[in-house]
Protein backbone atom coordinates (compact mmCIF):
# COMPACT_ATOMS: atom_id res chain seq x y z
CA UNK A 1 0.00 0.00 0.00
CA UNK A 2 1.03 4.01 -0.03
CA UNK A 3 0.55 4.04 4.30
CA UNK A 4 3.47 3.96 6.16
CA UNK A 5 3.36 2.32 10.03
CA UNK A 6 5.39 2.78 12.84
CA UNK A 7 5.86 0.17 15.94
CA UNK A 8 8.09 0.67 18.89
CA UNK A 9 9.19 -2.31 20.05
CA UNK A 10 8.30 -5.82 18.34
CA UNK A 11 5.34 -7.54 19.38
CA UNK A 12 1.99 -9.67 18.18
CA UNK A 13 0.86 -7.08 16.05
CA UNK A 14 4.24 -6.97 13.75
CA UNK A 15 4.71 -10.82 13.86
CA UNK A 16 0.72 -10.92 12.58
CA UNK A 17 2.24 -8.43 9.75
CA UNK A 18 5.10 -10.05 8.68
CA UNK A 19 3.01 -13.67 8.78
CA UNK A 20 0.85 -12.32 6.14
CA UNK A 21 2.97 -10.33 4.08
CA UNK A 22 1.69 -7.88 4.45
CA UNK A 23 5.22 -5.71 5.24
CA UNK A 24 7.09 -4.35 2.69
CA UNK A 25 10.13 -2.66 4.13
CA UNK A 26 11.84 -3.47 8.39
CA UNK A 27 13.78 -1.12 9.25
CA UNK A 28 15.86 -1.65 12.90
CA UNK A 29 17.37 1.57 14.41
CA UNK A 30 19.65 -0.98 16.54
CA UNK A 31 21.43 1.19 19.56
CA UNK A 32 24.66 0.57 21.34
CA UNK A 33 23.50 -1.88 24.21
CA UNK A 34 22.56 -5.15 25.21
CA UNK A 35 19.59 -6.13 26.64
CA UNK A 36 19.35 -9.87 27.80
CA UNK A 37 15.57 -10.19 26.92
CA UNK A 38 12.75 -9.06 23.90
CA UNK A 39 10.51 -10.33 21.96
CA UNK A 40 12.11 -11.73 18.87
CA UNK A 41 10.76 -10.34 15.58
CA UNK A 42 9.27 -13.84 14.18
CA UNK A 43 7.40 -16.45 15.82
CA UNK A 44 9.73 -19.94 16.75
CA UNK A 45 9.78 -21.82 13.23
CA UNK A 46 9.31 -18.56 10.67
CA UNK A 47 11.77 -17.38 8.85
CA UNK A 48 11.42 -14.80 6.03
CA UNK A 49 13.79 -14.07 3.02
CA UNK A 50 14.79 -10.63 3.16
CA UNK A 51 16.94 -8.00 1.26
CA UNK A 52 19.14 -5.54 2.39
CA UNK A 53 18.14 -2.09 0.98
CA UNK A 54 20.30 0.69 3.35
CA UNK A 55 22.75 0.99 6.39
CA UNK A 56 23.27 4.21 8.15
CA UNK A 57 25.61 4.79 11.34
CA UNK A 58 24.82 7.95 13.23
CA UNK A 59 27.09 9.98 15.21
CA UNK A 60 25.58 8.50 18.08
CA UNK A 61 26.18 5.05 17.41
CA UNK A 62 22.81 4.10 16.77
CA UNK A 63 23.15 1.68 13.06
CA UNK A 64 19.70 2.05 11.03
CA UNK A 65 19.10 -1.29 8.79
CA UNK A 66 16.33 -1.15 6.38
CA UNK A 67 15.79 -4.40 4.90
CA UNK A 68 12.93 -5.27 1.95
CA UNK A 69 10.99 -8.68 0.85
CA UNK A 70 13.02 -10.85 -1.26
Amino acid sequence: GDGGLVAYGYGALSQALLEHDLVDTLTFFIHPIVVATGTPAFRPGMSKRLRLEHTEARSTGVVTVSYGRD
